[in-house]
């Protein structure tokens, strides 16, 4: 079987979906985990073909460095609403300046300005920096699309096709942050003997930047600079829906684990139960019958405390 080899693009939720299959329970000569040169060359020695058989998972932002020693690969990677993307790591940047050469920028306190001070950075032909790297920024310096490590925004636009193409013809799986249960079914269906678990929301920063409340002028301009990663995450998003209804369709043995797993979630997740009330499409597909989960959602809520403390053993 493929050797599952997951390419982490950052702050894209990939620590959750790692608990929730199983990776952070594997043995260590299971498991390989690079995140950069450092790590690479710590790793170095076990890159032999005889340890590098027994791998059940191989992940992490610089797992490509182990490509040559591991033929036989599972891609995976997966990719977050960039809206989301872009909220998160103004956070990170503010909470560990080390990681980003703008101290003035990410001192500011108020979130919305530290926002609208970085875009103007960005507006005046600076590159995006250290935490803040867009995803497609992220797969050029895996798959060397461009010279530059860093690629401006026109850049950016020009690499979307071969991009999108690489996702689509070369990964295996692209998972979608909004659509985790979705794509850990979709991931069961490929590795049937790997269950998966509930997933508890992996928390980076200290505080959250709520994505979903951003003023129309910084959303504006943030679609204008970031349009690459937008167009980026909608096509694997349509493409990962597609599979997920194929499987609805042709799997309805499926759909009473699937709801009472989804409902689990739910009434665990405080983000995606407030997603849920609002009845955002974000984090639903359409094949779902909305109002039979918003019954067993309902019905459970009364337990939503004894399901969230299960989940919680569960997943630790």
């Amino acid at each position: 079987m493929k050797l599952p080899f997951f390419f982490h693009v950052g702050n894209s939720g990939g620590n959750s979906f790692f608990r929730a299959v199983g990776a952070f329970r594997l043995a260590e000569d299971e498991i390989l985990v690079i995140n950069n040169d450092a790590e690479f060359q710590q790793q170095r020695p076990r890159l032999r073909p005889e340890l590098v058989s027994r791998l059940s998972f191989a992940l992490g932002h610089a797992i490509h460095l182990a490509e040559p020693w591991a033929q036989d690969r599972y891609e995976m990677t997966m990719l977050r609403w960039p809206q989301a993307v872009f909220c998160a790591n103004s956070v990170f940047s503010h909470e560990h300046p080390p990681y980003d050469p703008l101290p003035e920028i990410w001192a500011i306190e108020d979130d919305h300005e530290r926002l609208r001070a970085y875009l103007g950075h960005l507006e005046r032909g600076g590159t995006t920096h250290g935490a803040m790297l867009p995803s497609i920024s992220w797969f050029n310096r895996r798959h060397k699309f461009a010279c530059s490590d860093d690629p401006t925004r026109t850049e950016r636009l020009a690499l979307v096709e071969e991009c999108d193409r690489i996702l689509r013809d070369r990964y295996h799986f692209v998972g979608i942050t909004e659509l985790m249960d979705e794509s850990l079914f979709l991931f069961q269906v490929d590795f049937p003997d790997r269950p998966i678990t509930p997933w508890v929301r992996n928390r980076v920063n200290k505080k959250r930047h709520d994505p979903f409340t951003l003023p129309a002028d910084i959303v504006s301009r943030f679609e204008r600079e970031f349009e690459s990663d937008i167009v980026l995450y909608d096509r694997a998003r349509r493409r990962l829906l597609e599979r997920f209804a194929a499987l609805w369709r042709e799997r309805p043995n499926l759909h009473d684990y699937y709801l009472g797993f989804k409902t689990a979630m739910i009434l665990t997740d405080p983000l995606l139960m407030s997603r849920f009330a609002a009845g955002d499409p974000l984090y639903f597909p359409p094949e779902l019958p909305l109002e039979q989960l918003r019954g067993l959602v309902v019905s459970k809520l009364d337990r939503a405390h004894e399901i969230r403390a299960t989940v919680m053993r569960a997943y630790g």
